[in-house]
């Protein structure tokens, strides 16, 4: 229990748990959703918000038939009480570590470019740190991922169109991804060979594509194509590629795994594209991070390092692969 009543400026009474509820409430928009995420009855979930918000002396959420808003005071509440129990995640995670305790939690989010890294980062990791539990999330974007807004992630691996800032103490960029348009064997759409002669095809698009697909249109004075179809599932993407004639903007260095795997191939255009995404390590603060989580990072960037690497060694033409070296 927080007794801040010592402090005659401060009279709130409240417990952590009432936080991480308040938390989950506002992360799925009701309490209805919210109970049914941690297995509460909705009453019991009620009468602990109504607790908090006497405790802090205003109303925290807006109640209405489509689900509880925040109020100002609310958002205010909700962003510091992130804080708050992060921090005390780190403290914990710490006070094991210098108490000689094993074991701990990571918990992370990976956009389809990210995930690439998993297979080779995963054993590295788990050689030096087997006694800790790890739970992994495929996300699309972090503006749009419950989990990241309400601060349950140790950190996230996403596709950016816009490299971070230097010296972006919650996001790094890890590596840049040139993208070229792909299709199916046979599709119609292999005889372009500008990007207005793909002006009427069908572009399967993950969630930043419609932005990414404008501004290279706008580059080249095209308005963006008509035809467009969201797709925030990998799997989805290839199912309807192979299915379809649709174009599908895909990493260049997975042109022979896509080949190979999935029959798809590259629109041939005349000139290329100068599509890029940025895959970045993000986090509320870098400088932050758990002990266990900052070396499952060195472990993702250490094959990053070593994926982009042999990616150089490739286009030179290179003899042999270079070696990784251990986070």
């Amino acid at each position: 229990m927080i007794n801040l009543q010592e402090n005659p400026d401060l009279t709130w009474r409240f417990s952590l748990r009432q936080l991480d509820l308040f938390r989950a409430v506002a992360t799925h928009g009701s309490l209805r959703a919210a109970a049914r995420h941690l297995g509460l009855t909705q009453p019991t979930l009620t009468h602990a918000m109504k607790q908090l918000e006497h405790s802090v002396g205003a109303p925290l959420f807006i109640r209405s038939a489509q689900g509880s808003r925040l109020t100002p005071i609310g958002q205010t509440l909700l962003q510091h009480s992130r804080r708050a129990l992060n921090e005390l995640q780190r403290a914990q995670a710490e006070i094991g570590r210098l108490s000689g305790q094993s074991g701990g939690h990571v918990s992370m989010g990976f956009s389809a470019a990210g995930s690439t890294l998993l297979p080779q980062a995963l054993p590295r990791f788990q050689a030096t740190h087997p006694d800790v539990s790890l739970t992994l999330k495929e996300v699309t974007s972090a503006e749009h991922d419950p989990d990241w807004q309400a601060g349950n992630y140790d950190f996230i691996i996403t596709s950016e169109l816009d490299a971070p800032a230097k010296g972006d103490r919650q996001r790094e960029l890890l590596t840049r991804l040139p993208l070229t348009p792909m299709t199916r064997k046979g599709s119609r759409w292999l005889q372009a060979r500008s990007l207005h002669a793909l002006q009427d095809a069908l572009w399967i698009l993950p969630e930043y594509g419609p932005e990414l697909l404008r501004r290279l249109h706008a580059g080249q004075g095209l308005a963006a194509p008509q035809r467009q179809l969201m797709c925030l599932s990998i799997q989805l993407v290839f199912t309807m590629l192979r299915a379809t004639d649709a174009v599908c903007l895909l990493r260049t260095q997975s042109i022979p795994m896509l080949r190979e795997r999935y029959d798809l191939h590259p629109v041939p255009l005349d000139e290329p594209l100068d599509a890029m995404l940025y895959v970045c390590l993000s986090a509320p603060d870098l400088q932050q991070l758990t002990p266990v989580a900052q070396h499952f990072a060195d472990c993702l960037r250490a094959v990053q390092a070593g994926q982009d690497r042999q990616a150089r060694a490739a286009r030179t033409g290179a003899p042999g692969k270079e070696k990784t070296r251990k986070a």
